[in-house]
């Protein structure tokens, strides 16, 4: 009898990561199908925003929870590009807080949005407190836990749309006598502040 019972035990099993697995190429062919007609419309010379509800569509239809970070990510810059934005700030807040790997990255998500409202309204000076009250809590963090190399990258992916170029560039090439950072990292901070925009 516990023949039969271990073995029943087995198929169920088996079945339940095959349905797992199975479930996971699905999310992964529907990620691909939201991710071309995003892609369609940043090369398009006159945007069509049916282009984003077709996308939001697929990733709506995805039931892999967590999501991937891939997901997440594509999810919430079609939500940006729609200015959705209450619904981006809605969808990062129904995802469970352990979801994201440094404690800060979920307010950063949620005031990104917020500020990204603001500007989208007009109210540029609402706008430029919220990214202000992201650096300051990437300054604070880093503060207590430097040196962190995606806390620094963050905090001057923030820092860029309320700060000039060329301040910037000098912070980093200040942090560069200080040794704390490998060089080659804020290399590529910097190109990142040459060549993008200030788009969230």
């Amino acid at each position: 009898m516990y023949k039969y019972t271990f073995f029943s035990i087995f198929l169920i099993c088996l079945s339940c990561n095959r349905v797992s697995r199975g479930n996971q190429e699905r999310c992964e062919l529907l990620y691909q199908r939201a991710l071309m007609p995003w892609m369609q419309y940043q090369y398009q010379s006159i945007l069509d925003s049916t282009l984003l509800e077709k996308s939001l569509g697929h990733l709506d239809s995805i039931d892999c929870m967590p999501p991937n970070q891939k997901t997440f990510m594509l999810k919430l810059s079609v939500y940006s590009l729609l200015h959705r934005y209450d619904e981006g700030i809605s969808y990062i807040e129904s995802i469970d807080s352990t979801y994201f790997k440094s404690p800060y990255r979920r307010n950063i998500y949620v005031k990104s949005l917020e500020a990204k409202k603001a500007s989208f309204m007009k109210d540029t000076v609402q706008a430029t407190s919220l990214y202000e009250g992201i650096a300051n809590e990437l300054q604070v963090y880093l503060d207590k836990h430097s040196p962190n190399d995606a806390a620094l990258m963050d905090l001057f992916e923030i820092k860029q749309k309320i700060e000039p170029k060329d301040k910037l560039i000098d912070e980093i090439n200040e942090l560069k006598k200080q040794g704390k950072y490998d060089s080659s990292l804020l290399d590529m901070i910097i190109e990142g502040l040459e060549t993008r925009n200030r788009n969230f």
